[in-house]
């Protein structure tokens, strides 16, 4: 038996046999076939009989896969380093990535190149609208850099980017059985945490905010994954961020969807593509809901309302910070829960100035992290670290809230409660908590 290690500094191959095992040492210098830098894969074909390996030094070696003697080096195989390698059923072909934004096919030992896709040109092509038109001699983005691949079921090649993109790669007509789709197809996801969402009912769509900066719309139909680009940040890293930091809260109003992230932004995204503006806001934003026009953002300094992308009213200077909020569907009154353990419910005037009408302040024991308003707007669900709780709605705002399902009934989360939702007919409640939980009240 044999096993190849491929170092991470000083660029050799150590060949061992056993068990148990040991180094083969034979003084010809195959260890060293790498000049510089990281071995970053080494790959026994399935046969056993080739080992190949890759590194930073863009070259190619084939060892016998016994006697470990250097058979072939392809220097130069790629323009950047390449990160990783892997051989088809047959052994026949062995398939390569790199940081140049390519892969490529070599004939097995030969070393003879057979296809070349240019992933990382190829994702530039697609969104000609918010990158830069590719330069064959400009440097390769970041997230275009392909640091993965493999043959899949049926020897297809596949390729993963920095971005997390995973491609498809069509098989060369000279090795297609079939006529193969010529164009290189995408399968998108998240790489962080995912930090929060809003169902789109107009378009059928769920959309997704990460702790990258990344915004995703899920079609629930169809189950195809598109990623938003940022028209205003000029991202030629491909890394597809539409904020400079972790998005906090989404949700949709009029086929738009806005975000607020820590950048201190709310970004405006037309349909499902395109961040197209953004409104600074004064403080950092914790969370937003969408009424009939109007949207309202909490931050940590107070509370501010936009409509048609611009800021029309604002609440500052709040002896506590309001950590969540909802506004009502008719854009008539804002409830917003703060670190001060309560609720505060705020008024909309015709010229949208807010006032506070009402508070709630002993329903809860820990600062108010979810609110969400019931379809029909005669019920509010609030949540806290571990309590949800129900209230009663009455005509006139300024009257007591009165409580359905007080604190220390719906008491099962073991952290912190970060997002309620109400079924269509207001009959169940969701929340979803810190705990990894989501429980049905």
């Amino acid at each position: 038996m044999r096993i190849v290690t491929g170092g991470g500094d000083d660029s050799r191959c150590m060949f061992h046999k056993g068990p148990p095992f040991e180094r083969i040492v034979d003084g010809t210098g195959e260890e060293l076939a790498h000049t510089r830098g990281a071995v970053n894969c080494v790959r026994y074909n399935n046969a056993g009989t080739v080992v190949a390996s890759v590194g930073t030094d863009k070259s190619i070696c084939f060892y016998d896969g016994k006697t470990m003697e250097l058979l072939k080096k392809v220097k130069d195989a790629h323009g950047a380093s390449i990160y990783a390698c892997d051989w088809s059923s047959n052994d026949e072909y062995l398939l390569t990535c790199s940081g140049d934004g390519t892969t490529k096919m070599f004939k097995s030992v030969e070393g003879t190149l057979i296809h070349t896709w240019n992933v990382a040109k190829e994702q530039q092509l697609k969104s000609p609208d918010v990158l830069k038109s590719p330069d064959n001699n400009s440097k390769t983005p970041m997230g275009g850099m392909q640091m993965g691949c493999a043959f899949v079921q049926g020897d297809l090649p596949v390729s993963v980017g920095f971005n997390g993109k995973i491609a498809i790669l069509p098989l060369p007509a000279a090795l297609a059985d079939t006529t193969a789709d010529e164009k290189i197809q995408f399968l998108l996801g998240h790489q962080s945490s995912m930090s929060c969402c809003a169902l789109d009912a107009s378009s059928g769509s769920l959309i997704v905010g990460d702790s990258d900066g990344v915004l995703s719309s899920y079609d629930l139909a169809s189950t195809n994954i598109s990623r938003f680009e940022s028209t205003e940040l000029d991202d030629e890293t491909l890394q597809n961020k539409v904020h400079k930091g972790a998005i906090s809260s989404v949700t949709t109003l009029e086929s738009r969807v806005y975000s607020v992230g820590w950048d201190d932004a709310v970004r405006i995204s037309e349909g499902k593509s395109k961040v197209t503006s953004h409104i600074k806001l004064p403080a950092q934003p914790s969370s937003i809901a969408g009424g009939a026009t109007i949207v309202a953002i909490s931050t940590v300094d107070g509370i501010v309302l936009v409509r048609d992308r611009k800021i029309v009213s604002e609440v500052s200077g709040l002896s506590y910070k309001p950590l969540s909020l909802d506004i009502s569907s008719d854009d008539k009154f804002v409830v917003a829960g703060g670190d001060d353990c309560k609720i505060h419910i705020f008024a909309i005037a015709t010229d949208f100035a807010m006032e506070e009408i009402n508070v709630i302040a002993n329903g809860h024991l820990k600062p108010i992290h979810a609110l969400c308003l019931s379809n029909n707007g005669t019920v509010l669900a609030s949540a806290d670290v571990r309590d949800v709780c129900i209230w009663s709605i009455p005509e006139n705002k300024s009257e007591p809230w009165t409580p359905l399902i007080g604190k220390g009934r719906w008491c099962f989360h073991a952290q912190r409660i970060t997002s309620l939702a109400w079924s269509l007919d207001d009959k169940v409640i969701a929340s979803g908590g810190s705990d990894d939980s989501i429980f049905l009240w």
